[in-house]
């Protein structure tokens, strides 16, 4: 039995409703999925300097000795060392550098607080304290992902910023 005068299908309040929500999760949702679209080796590097950075900031407050991250960019290799090292034990560690996938390039080391940008080789550096050398890492892939990493003095762990 049908009421006359009316129609079946949805009013429009009902779609603004629907059309909200799906707006919603695809607002949230996105910023996830950009990650996921990231190549693996980019994330991979990504995810070693973040985890580099933390485990050099605490080795230099618990050995009370600044350590130092290498990354030579002409090679695209990153390693580190420590201030007690000497020479020929860093040439070893350097020889031990982890490679950067073919891919995946640090184009740019920046000190915004030094005014000094590096294009072949650059030390940051992990003081006692705990603090690090201020330092932007310029990263891009074949697909022209581009994205930076900023170390912040005081502020322990990475973040990734456009």
């Amino acid at each position: 039995m049908s009421v006359v005068g009316f129609q079946k299908g949805f009013t429009l309040i009902e779609l603004i409703v629907v059309v909200s929500i799906i707006s919603l999760m695809l607002f949230f949702t996105l910023p996830n999925l950009r990650g996921t679209l990231q190549p693996q080796s980019a994330r991979d590097t990504t995810r070693w300097i973040m985890n580099a950075e933390k485990k050099l900031r605490e080795n230099a407050i618990r050995h009370n000795i600044r350590y130092t991250l290498h990354v030579d960019l002409t090679a695209g290799k990153i390693w580190f060392s420590n201030e007690l090292m000497e020479a020929e034990e860093i040439e070893r560690f350097a020889a031990k550098a982890v490679s950067l996938s073919e891919n995946v390039v640090i184009s740019e080391i920046a000190f915004p607080l030094k005014n000094k940008t590096v294009h072949g080789s650059a030390e940051i550096h992990f003081y006692p304290k705990g603090y690090a050398d201020k330092t932007v890492i310029r990263i891009h892939n074949d697909r022209d992902n581009k994205f930076n990493l900023l170390i912040e003095p005081f502020l322990s762990g990475v973040r990734i910023v456009p």
